[in-house]
């Protein structure tokens, strides 16, 4: 069975970090008391993060450490000028059947909006050209 201390991915760290807007520097030395540049390295290759670091950055972010570690994509919806910090696991794609059905559906409309429109004017012009002709 896989740690699951070994499952962030490489930029979710970074993603949260970046969110907070802070920097390296402070989450390393204040938070986790390592330095900036050790602190990158866990950002590029979190698979070294230690359960104490997890806790420490769980609590900084106000997410559960099961958040932190997921391999769920973490989306930002932005109320009241507060960031409201959620995951989504892979909407697209979950999604993605009905959202191609629906494209085809309006791809299928459109087409056959285009053949009414142009059968409307070609029976418009014929009734121009009759009426034309009786006069």
């Amino acid at each position: 069975m896989q740690n699951p201390l070994n499952t962030v991915p490489t930029s979710k760290l970074r993603i949260f970090r970046e969110l907070n807007n802070f920097t390296q520097k402070y989450v390393g030395e204040d938070i986790l008391g390592i330095s900036q540049n050790t602190y990158s390295r866990l950002e590029q290759n979190p698979k070294r993060i230690t359960k104490d670091q997890a806790e420490k950055l769980a609590e900084l972010y106000n997410i559960t450490i099961t958040q932190l570690l997921s391999d769920d994509t973490p989306i930002v919806s932005f109320h009241n000028n507060t960031i409201d910090k959620a995951f989504i696991q892979n909407y697209y794609e979950t999604q993605k059947e009905l959202i191609d059905i629906v494209i085809l559906e309006k791809d299928k409309q459109i087409e056959f909006l285009k053949t009414e429109l142009e059968f409307a004017k070609k029976q418009f012009s014929d009734i121009l050209e009759k009426i034309s002709g009786k006069f």
